[in-house]
């Protein structure tokens, strides 16, 4: 089985990682990669990891940080629909628990 048909039958249409080149991670439904190699995700939730270097506080974030005295290492934020063309991606990965 070629890549191209290992795509197609095991992740298309299952929730997938994707850690991209900024330090971001997406997760979200694999919707396709076209014939640049665009990933294409739906349903994506991108994760932010508020203790890294590039990390900027912003107003948007604070009431998903905080749960009760306690703030949240990592910030999500449901952005829909996302294309992350391929000289961003990292890695993608099958999330085995949620798929």
């Amino acid at each position: 089985m070629s890549i191209k048909e290992k795509v197609k039958t095991e992740i298309i249409d299952k929730i997938v990682r994707v850690s991209v080149s900024d330090g971001r991670l997406f997760v979200g439904r694999l919707h396709c990669i076209d014939k640049t190699k665009a990933v294409f995700l739906l349903d994506a939730l991108e994760i932010i990891d508020k203790d890294g270097s590039d990390f900027m506080e912003h107003d948007i974030f604070n009431s998903n940080m905080l749960k009760g005295d306690q703030e949240w290492r990592q910030v999500h934020r449901m952005m829909g629909s996302v294309v992350i063309p391929v000289k961003h991606v990292k890695k993608i990965e099958l999330d085995k628990i949620l798929s």
